[in-house]
């Protein structure tokens, strides 16, 4: 045996002089790797069906490295169980090129009889080599041995697979297709295709649901809501996903998940006032938490109202200014937007270094809410104000009631206000200790503030609309008993007269008898 097994290895690795069969090929998969993370799978994929051996050979950017290589259950440069004959090697054959040398035989010579042999490598990273980089598989070389006699295979080379290093950071997305991150590095998502990065900008108390907006620009320590793939099951493992590091240069306030990325993160106990809430694993918000000493870090949790003020009044009329047909405006009734025709208001939730305003439309807002309103050259009259209990993140401040005093630069932030001239947002004039009441302001950081106009008056400012997204919170009425589970719904399909299962699985009518949720109630069917 020791003779036959010398006799292989010397086959495999050397030149043959033998009669060879056809070429045994080898695919190679693409492979993204975090740099400094965790090690990432590889695929090797070699048709060496029939064959007793095989070697190939793999090139690898300078800084990756592979960590572990697994044929089936069989470990690489591991001690074989003693029933095990079929064996695994690899190691660096050419450190200068870095490349590592894959050999796999059998004890007993036994052929492979799967019909493709799957290799499994992990790979690290300790540097960042740049995007698609290439990686060669070659020298590709199979053999038989039968009755003593070694027949190989045509010597040849694999594809090109790609392997891309990125700094940035791994997110772990349960098998319901949701949760939470806080990272300490800013991220990028532009160029994420099944994966979506949000802040939680609004609650709506009236329909028990959260607004999120969607950045794909995340600054670092900001919690996010991470929408991505979703698996069959509860049985479904979690997807790892890898997201680039950015630089980020948009600023957003405070939204209302709280989360650190690093050290101890604390959960407050819950008051008369606010209640905290988790996703759990099936995407759902429907985990209390209270209290907790020691929350995860990286993780971040929902910080919400029990009850907001709601002041109904009459019917509203206002004037936009001429000029660009706009308003920074603030008034202490609750108001909805809904039916008003040609009419749109906002809240401004994000803030860009190059000036761009990532605004968030609402349909309603409660009393004495900064809005930023668009419309046409008329005055809008007979705008409802109908109860509502909104809890909005805003960059807009102001006073519907009472005078403001602003100051145009105080060592943080720098005033814009809406310039009647232009429609356009202007630094503020002078320091002003009475501010009108009714009128919105923007604090812009000091950080962010777009260069060419940190010397001049006007602001050319840029608009995007964010995409923005419901979901729903089930069962918080009354006592608080939770009764179902969340569910992402564009917001067109949100408070119709549609039946909710407690999977949160929009249904046409129950067939059954059990606990159904419909316009946000809990409805028994008998």
């Amino acid at each position: 045996m020791k003779k036959l097994f010398t006799m292989l290895v010397a086959s495999v690795c050397c030149s043959m002089a033998f009669a060879a069969t056809s070429p045994t090929t080898i695919s190679v998969s693409n492979v993204t790797i975090l740099k400094g993370g965790t090690t990432r799978q590889m695929e090797v994929t070699i048709n060496a069906t029939g064959n007793t051996a095989f070697q190939f050979d793999l090139t690898l950017p300078k800084g990756v490295s592979v960590t572990k290589a697994t044929l089936g259950s069989i470990e690489s440069n591991k001690t074989a169980a003693a029933n095990q004959t079929r064996q695994l090697r690899h190691k660096l054959f050419d450190s200068n090129a870095n490349k590592y040398r894959f050999l796999s035989y059998d004890n007993g010579n036994a052929a492979l009889t799967d019909t493709k042999v799957l290799i499994t490598l992990e790979a690290a990273a300790t540097a960042t080599v740049g995007n698609n980089i290439d990686v060669a598989g070659s020298d590709v070389l199979a053999v038989k041995i039968n009755n003593g006699t070694i027949t190989p295979s045509t010597q040849a080379n694999g594809n090109v697979a790609k392997i891309s290093v990125v700094d940035g950071a791994e997110i772990e997305i349960p098998w319901g297709g949701k949760t939470t991150f806080v990272c300490d590095k800013d991220l990028d998502f532009s160029s994420m295709t099944n994966t979506n990065a949000y802040i939680v900008t609004g609650y709506d108390l009236t329909d028990y649901s959260i607004w999120l907006t969607r950045v794909t620009d995340v600054p670092a320590n900001t919690p996010i809501w991470v929408s991505g793939p979703k698996g069959e099951n509860s049985n479904s493992p979690a997807t790892t996903v890898i997201i680039p590091k950015g630089t980020s240069t948009t600023y957003y306030p405070q939204n209302l998940l709280i989360g650190k990325a690093t050290g101890s993160n604390d959960v407050p106990a819950e008051t008369d006032e606010y209640l905290n809430w988790t996703l759990g694993k099936d995407g759902s918000v429907s985990k209390r938490v209270d209290g907790i000493q020691g929350f995860p870090a990286g993780k971040a949790y929902l910080h919400l109202a029990k009850n907001i003020n709601s002041v109904v009044g009459d019917a509203q009329t206002i004037e936009l200014n001429a000029t660009g047909n706009k308003r920074a405006f603030v008034t202490s009734y609750d108001l909805d937007f809904t039916n008003v025709n040609g009419l749109k208001a906002y809240t401004i939730t994000g803030y860009s270094k190059d000036g761009t305003m990532w605004l968030s439309r609402v349909m309603k807002a409660s009393a004495n809410t900064p809005l930023y309103l668009k419309g046409g050259d008329r005055s809008y009259s007979d705008i409802p104000s109908t109860e509502t209990k909104m809890q909005l993140v805003n960059m807009l401040k102001g006073d519907a009631t009472n005078t403001s005093s602003v100051k145009v630069n105080d060592g943080t932030y720098t005033t814009y206000v809406l310039s009647k001239q232009d429609g356009e947002f202007s630094i503020l004039a002078s320091d002003n200790d009475a501010f009108p009441a009714g009128t919105a302001y923007l604090p812009v950081p000091n950080s962010h503030l777009v260069a060419a106009s940190r010397g001049e008056g006007i602001f050319n400012s840029k608009e995007v609309e964010a995409e923005v997204i419901k979901v729903r919170l089930m069962g918080l009425e009354g006592d608080g008993e939770i009764t179902g589970i969340s569910r992402v719904v564009p917001e067109a399909a949100v408070g119709n007269d549609a039946w909710y299962n407690l999977s949160g699985q929009r249904i046409s009518t129950p067939t059954k008898k059990g606990l159904y949720i419909r316009n946000g109630k809990k409805v028994i069917v008998k």
